[in-house]
């Protein structure tokens, strides 16, 4: 890779790393917070409509964070491989 392309890599990574910067932790505490309510609820309002979309919403945050954050890591690797 010549010198120009992996300085646009290294820019693109700075750029979604300050973009990511606490926001895949904020969608996580969200995630926990949501799952905490719904742990809360007594048993008959966790198997109602609301308390299943609550269960769902949470582990659908979960799981996004953990996407975004393996999508940074995978980039990241991809760019340190790059600019070796």
């Amino acid at each position: 890779m010549n010198k120009e392309r992996r300085e646009r890599l290294r820019k693109a990574m700075a750029a979604i790393n300050e973009a990511l910067a606490g926001q895949i932790e904020e969608v996580t505490a969200v995630a926990d917070e949501e799952q905490e309510a719904f742990d809360g609820m007594p048993e008959g309002l966790q198997a109602g409509e609301k308390g299943q979309k609550m269960e769902e919403v949470a582990t659908q945050l979960r799981d996004a964070a953990e996407a975004l954050e393996q999508a940074r890591d995978d980039l990241d690797t991809a760019v340190t491989e790059a600019c070796e």
